[in-house]
């Protein structure tokens, strides 16, 4: 097995996941792609306009990172929970290269500023970088955890459904205990 670059390793999630994050995946690419990803949403965000440049890096970045954290969390929260498999650093490997498709948002951004696209062409891109950044999400998941493909559809739903249900919880518990700190006035 060959030792592959980070620009190898960054085409090959793109175009030949199952090999590339089963061999190749490392640190170091996944923290490149994620950078790669911020740098050129920030430029999608302020086309047009070079004075917000600095604030849509902060903005894009910071999206990138949490939206990273986030989403290893929860894959690695929910396959271990379901599974008893998979490792924190892996999975986040996996996550970070699995976000290589949203490379292309920045320019779609830049084409809707000018008009170029059509939104509905726009919404066809955004769901094509949708569908195809789920799939290397479970290719990620079934490399660097051993799970089977139904296994990791259900740790990747279990992930989706407690960023939903966690915060609305949270909110409701907020709303009951200011419901009861008002009941106990009147």
């Amino acid at each position: 097995m060959n030792k592959a670059t980070t620009l190898e390793v960054l085409y090959g999630t793109l175009f030949r996941p199952n090999e590339t994050l089963e061999h190749h995946a490392t640190p170091r690419a996944a923290a490149v792609a994620l950078l790669l990803v911020g740098v050129i949403s920030a430029f999608g965000l302020a086309a047009g306009k070079p004075d917000l440049l600095p604030f849509a890096f902060f903005v894009a970045l910071g999206w990138v990172v949490w939206v990273w954290l986030a989403s290893s969390a929860g894959l690695f929260l929910a396959s271990r929970a379901l599974y008893r498999k998979g490792e924190f650093q892996p999975i986040s490997t996996a996550v970070g290269l699995a976000m290589t498709p949203w490379i292309l948002v920045g320019p779609v951004q830049v084409l809707l500023k000018l008009g170029l696209p059509g939104k509905a062409l726009a919404a066809v891109c955004y769901l094509a970088i949708s569908v195809w950044w789920l799939r290397l999400l479970l290719i990620g998941l079934r490399r660097s955890t051993g799970l089977d493909g139904s296994q990791a559809l259900w740790a990747l739903v279990t992930a989706e459904l407690l960023a939903v249900a966690v915060p609305m919880g949270w909110l409701v518990l907020a709303e009951l205990s200011t419901f009861l700190a008002i009941a106990r006035f009147l």
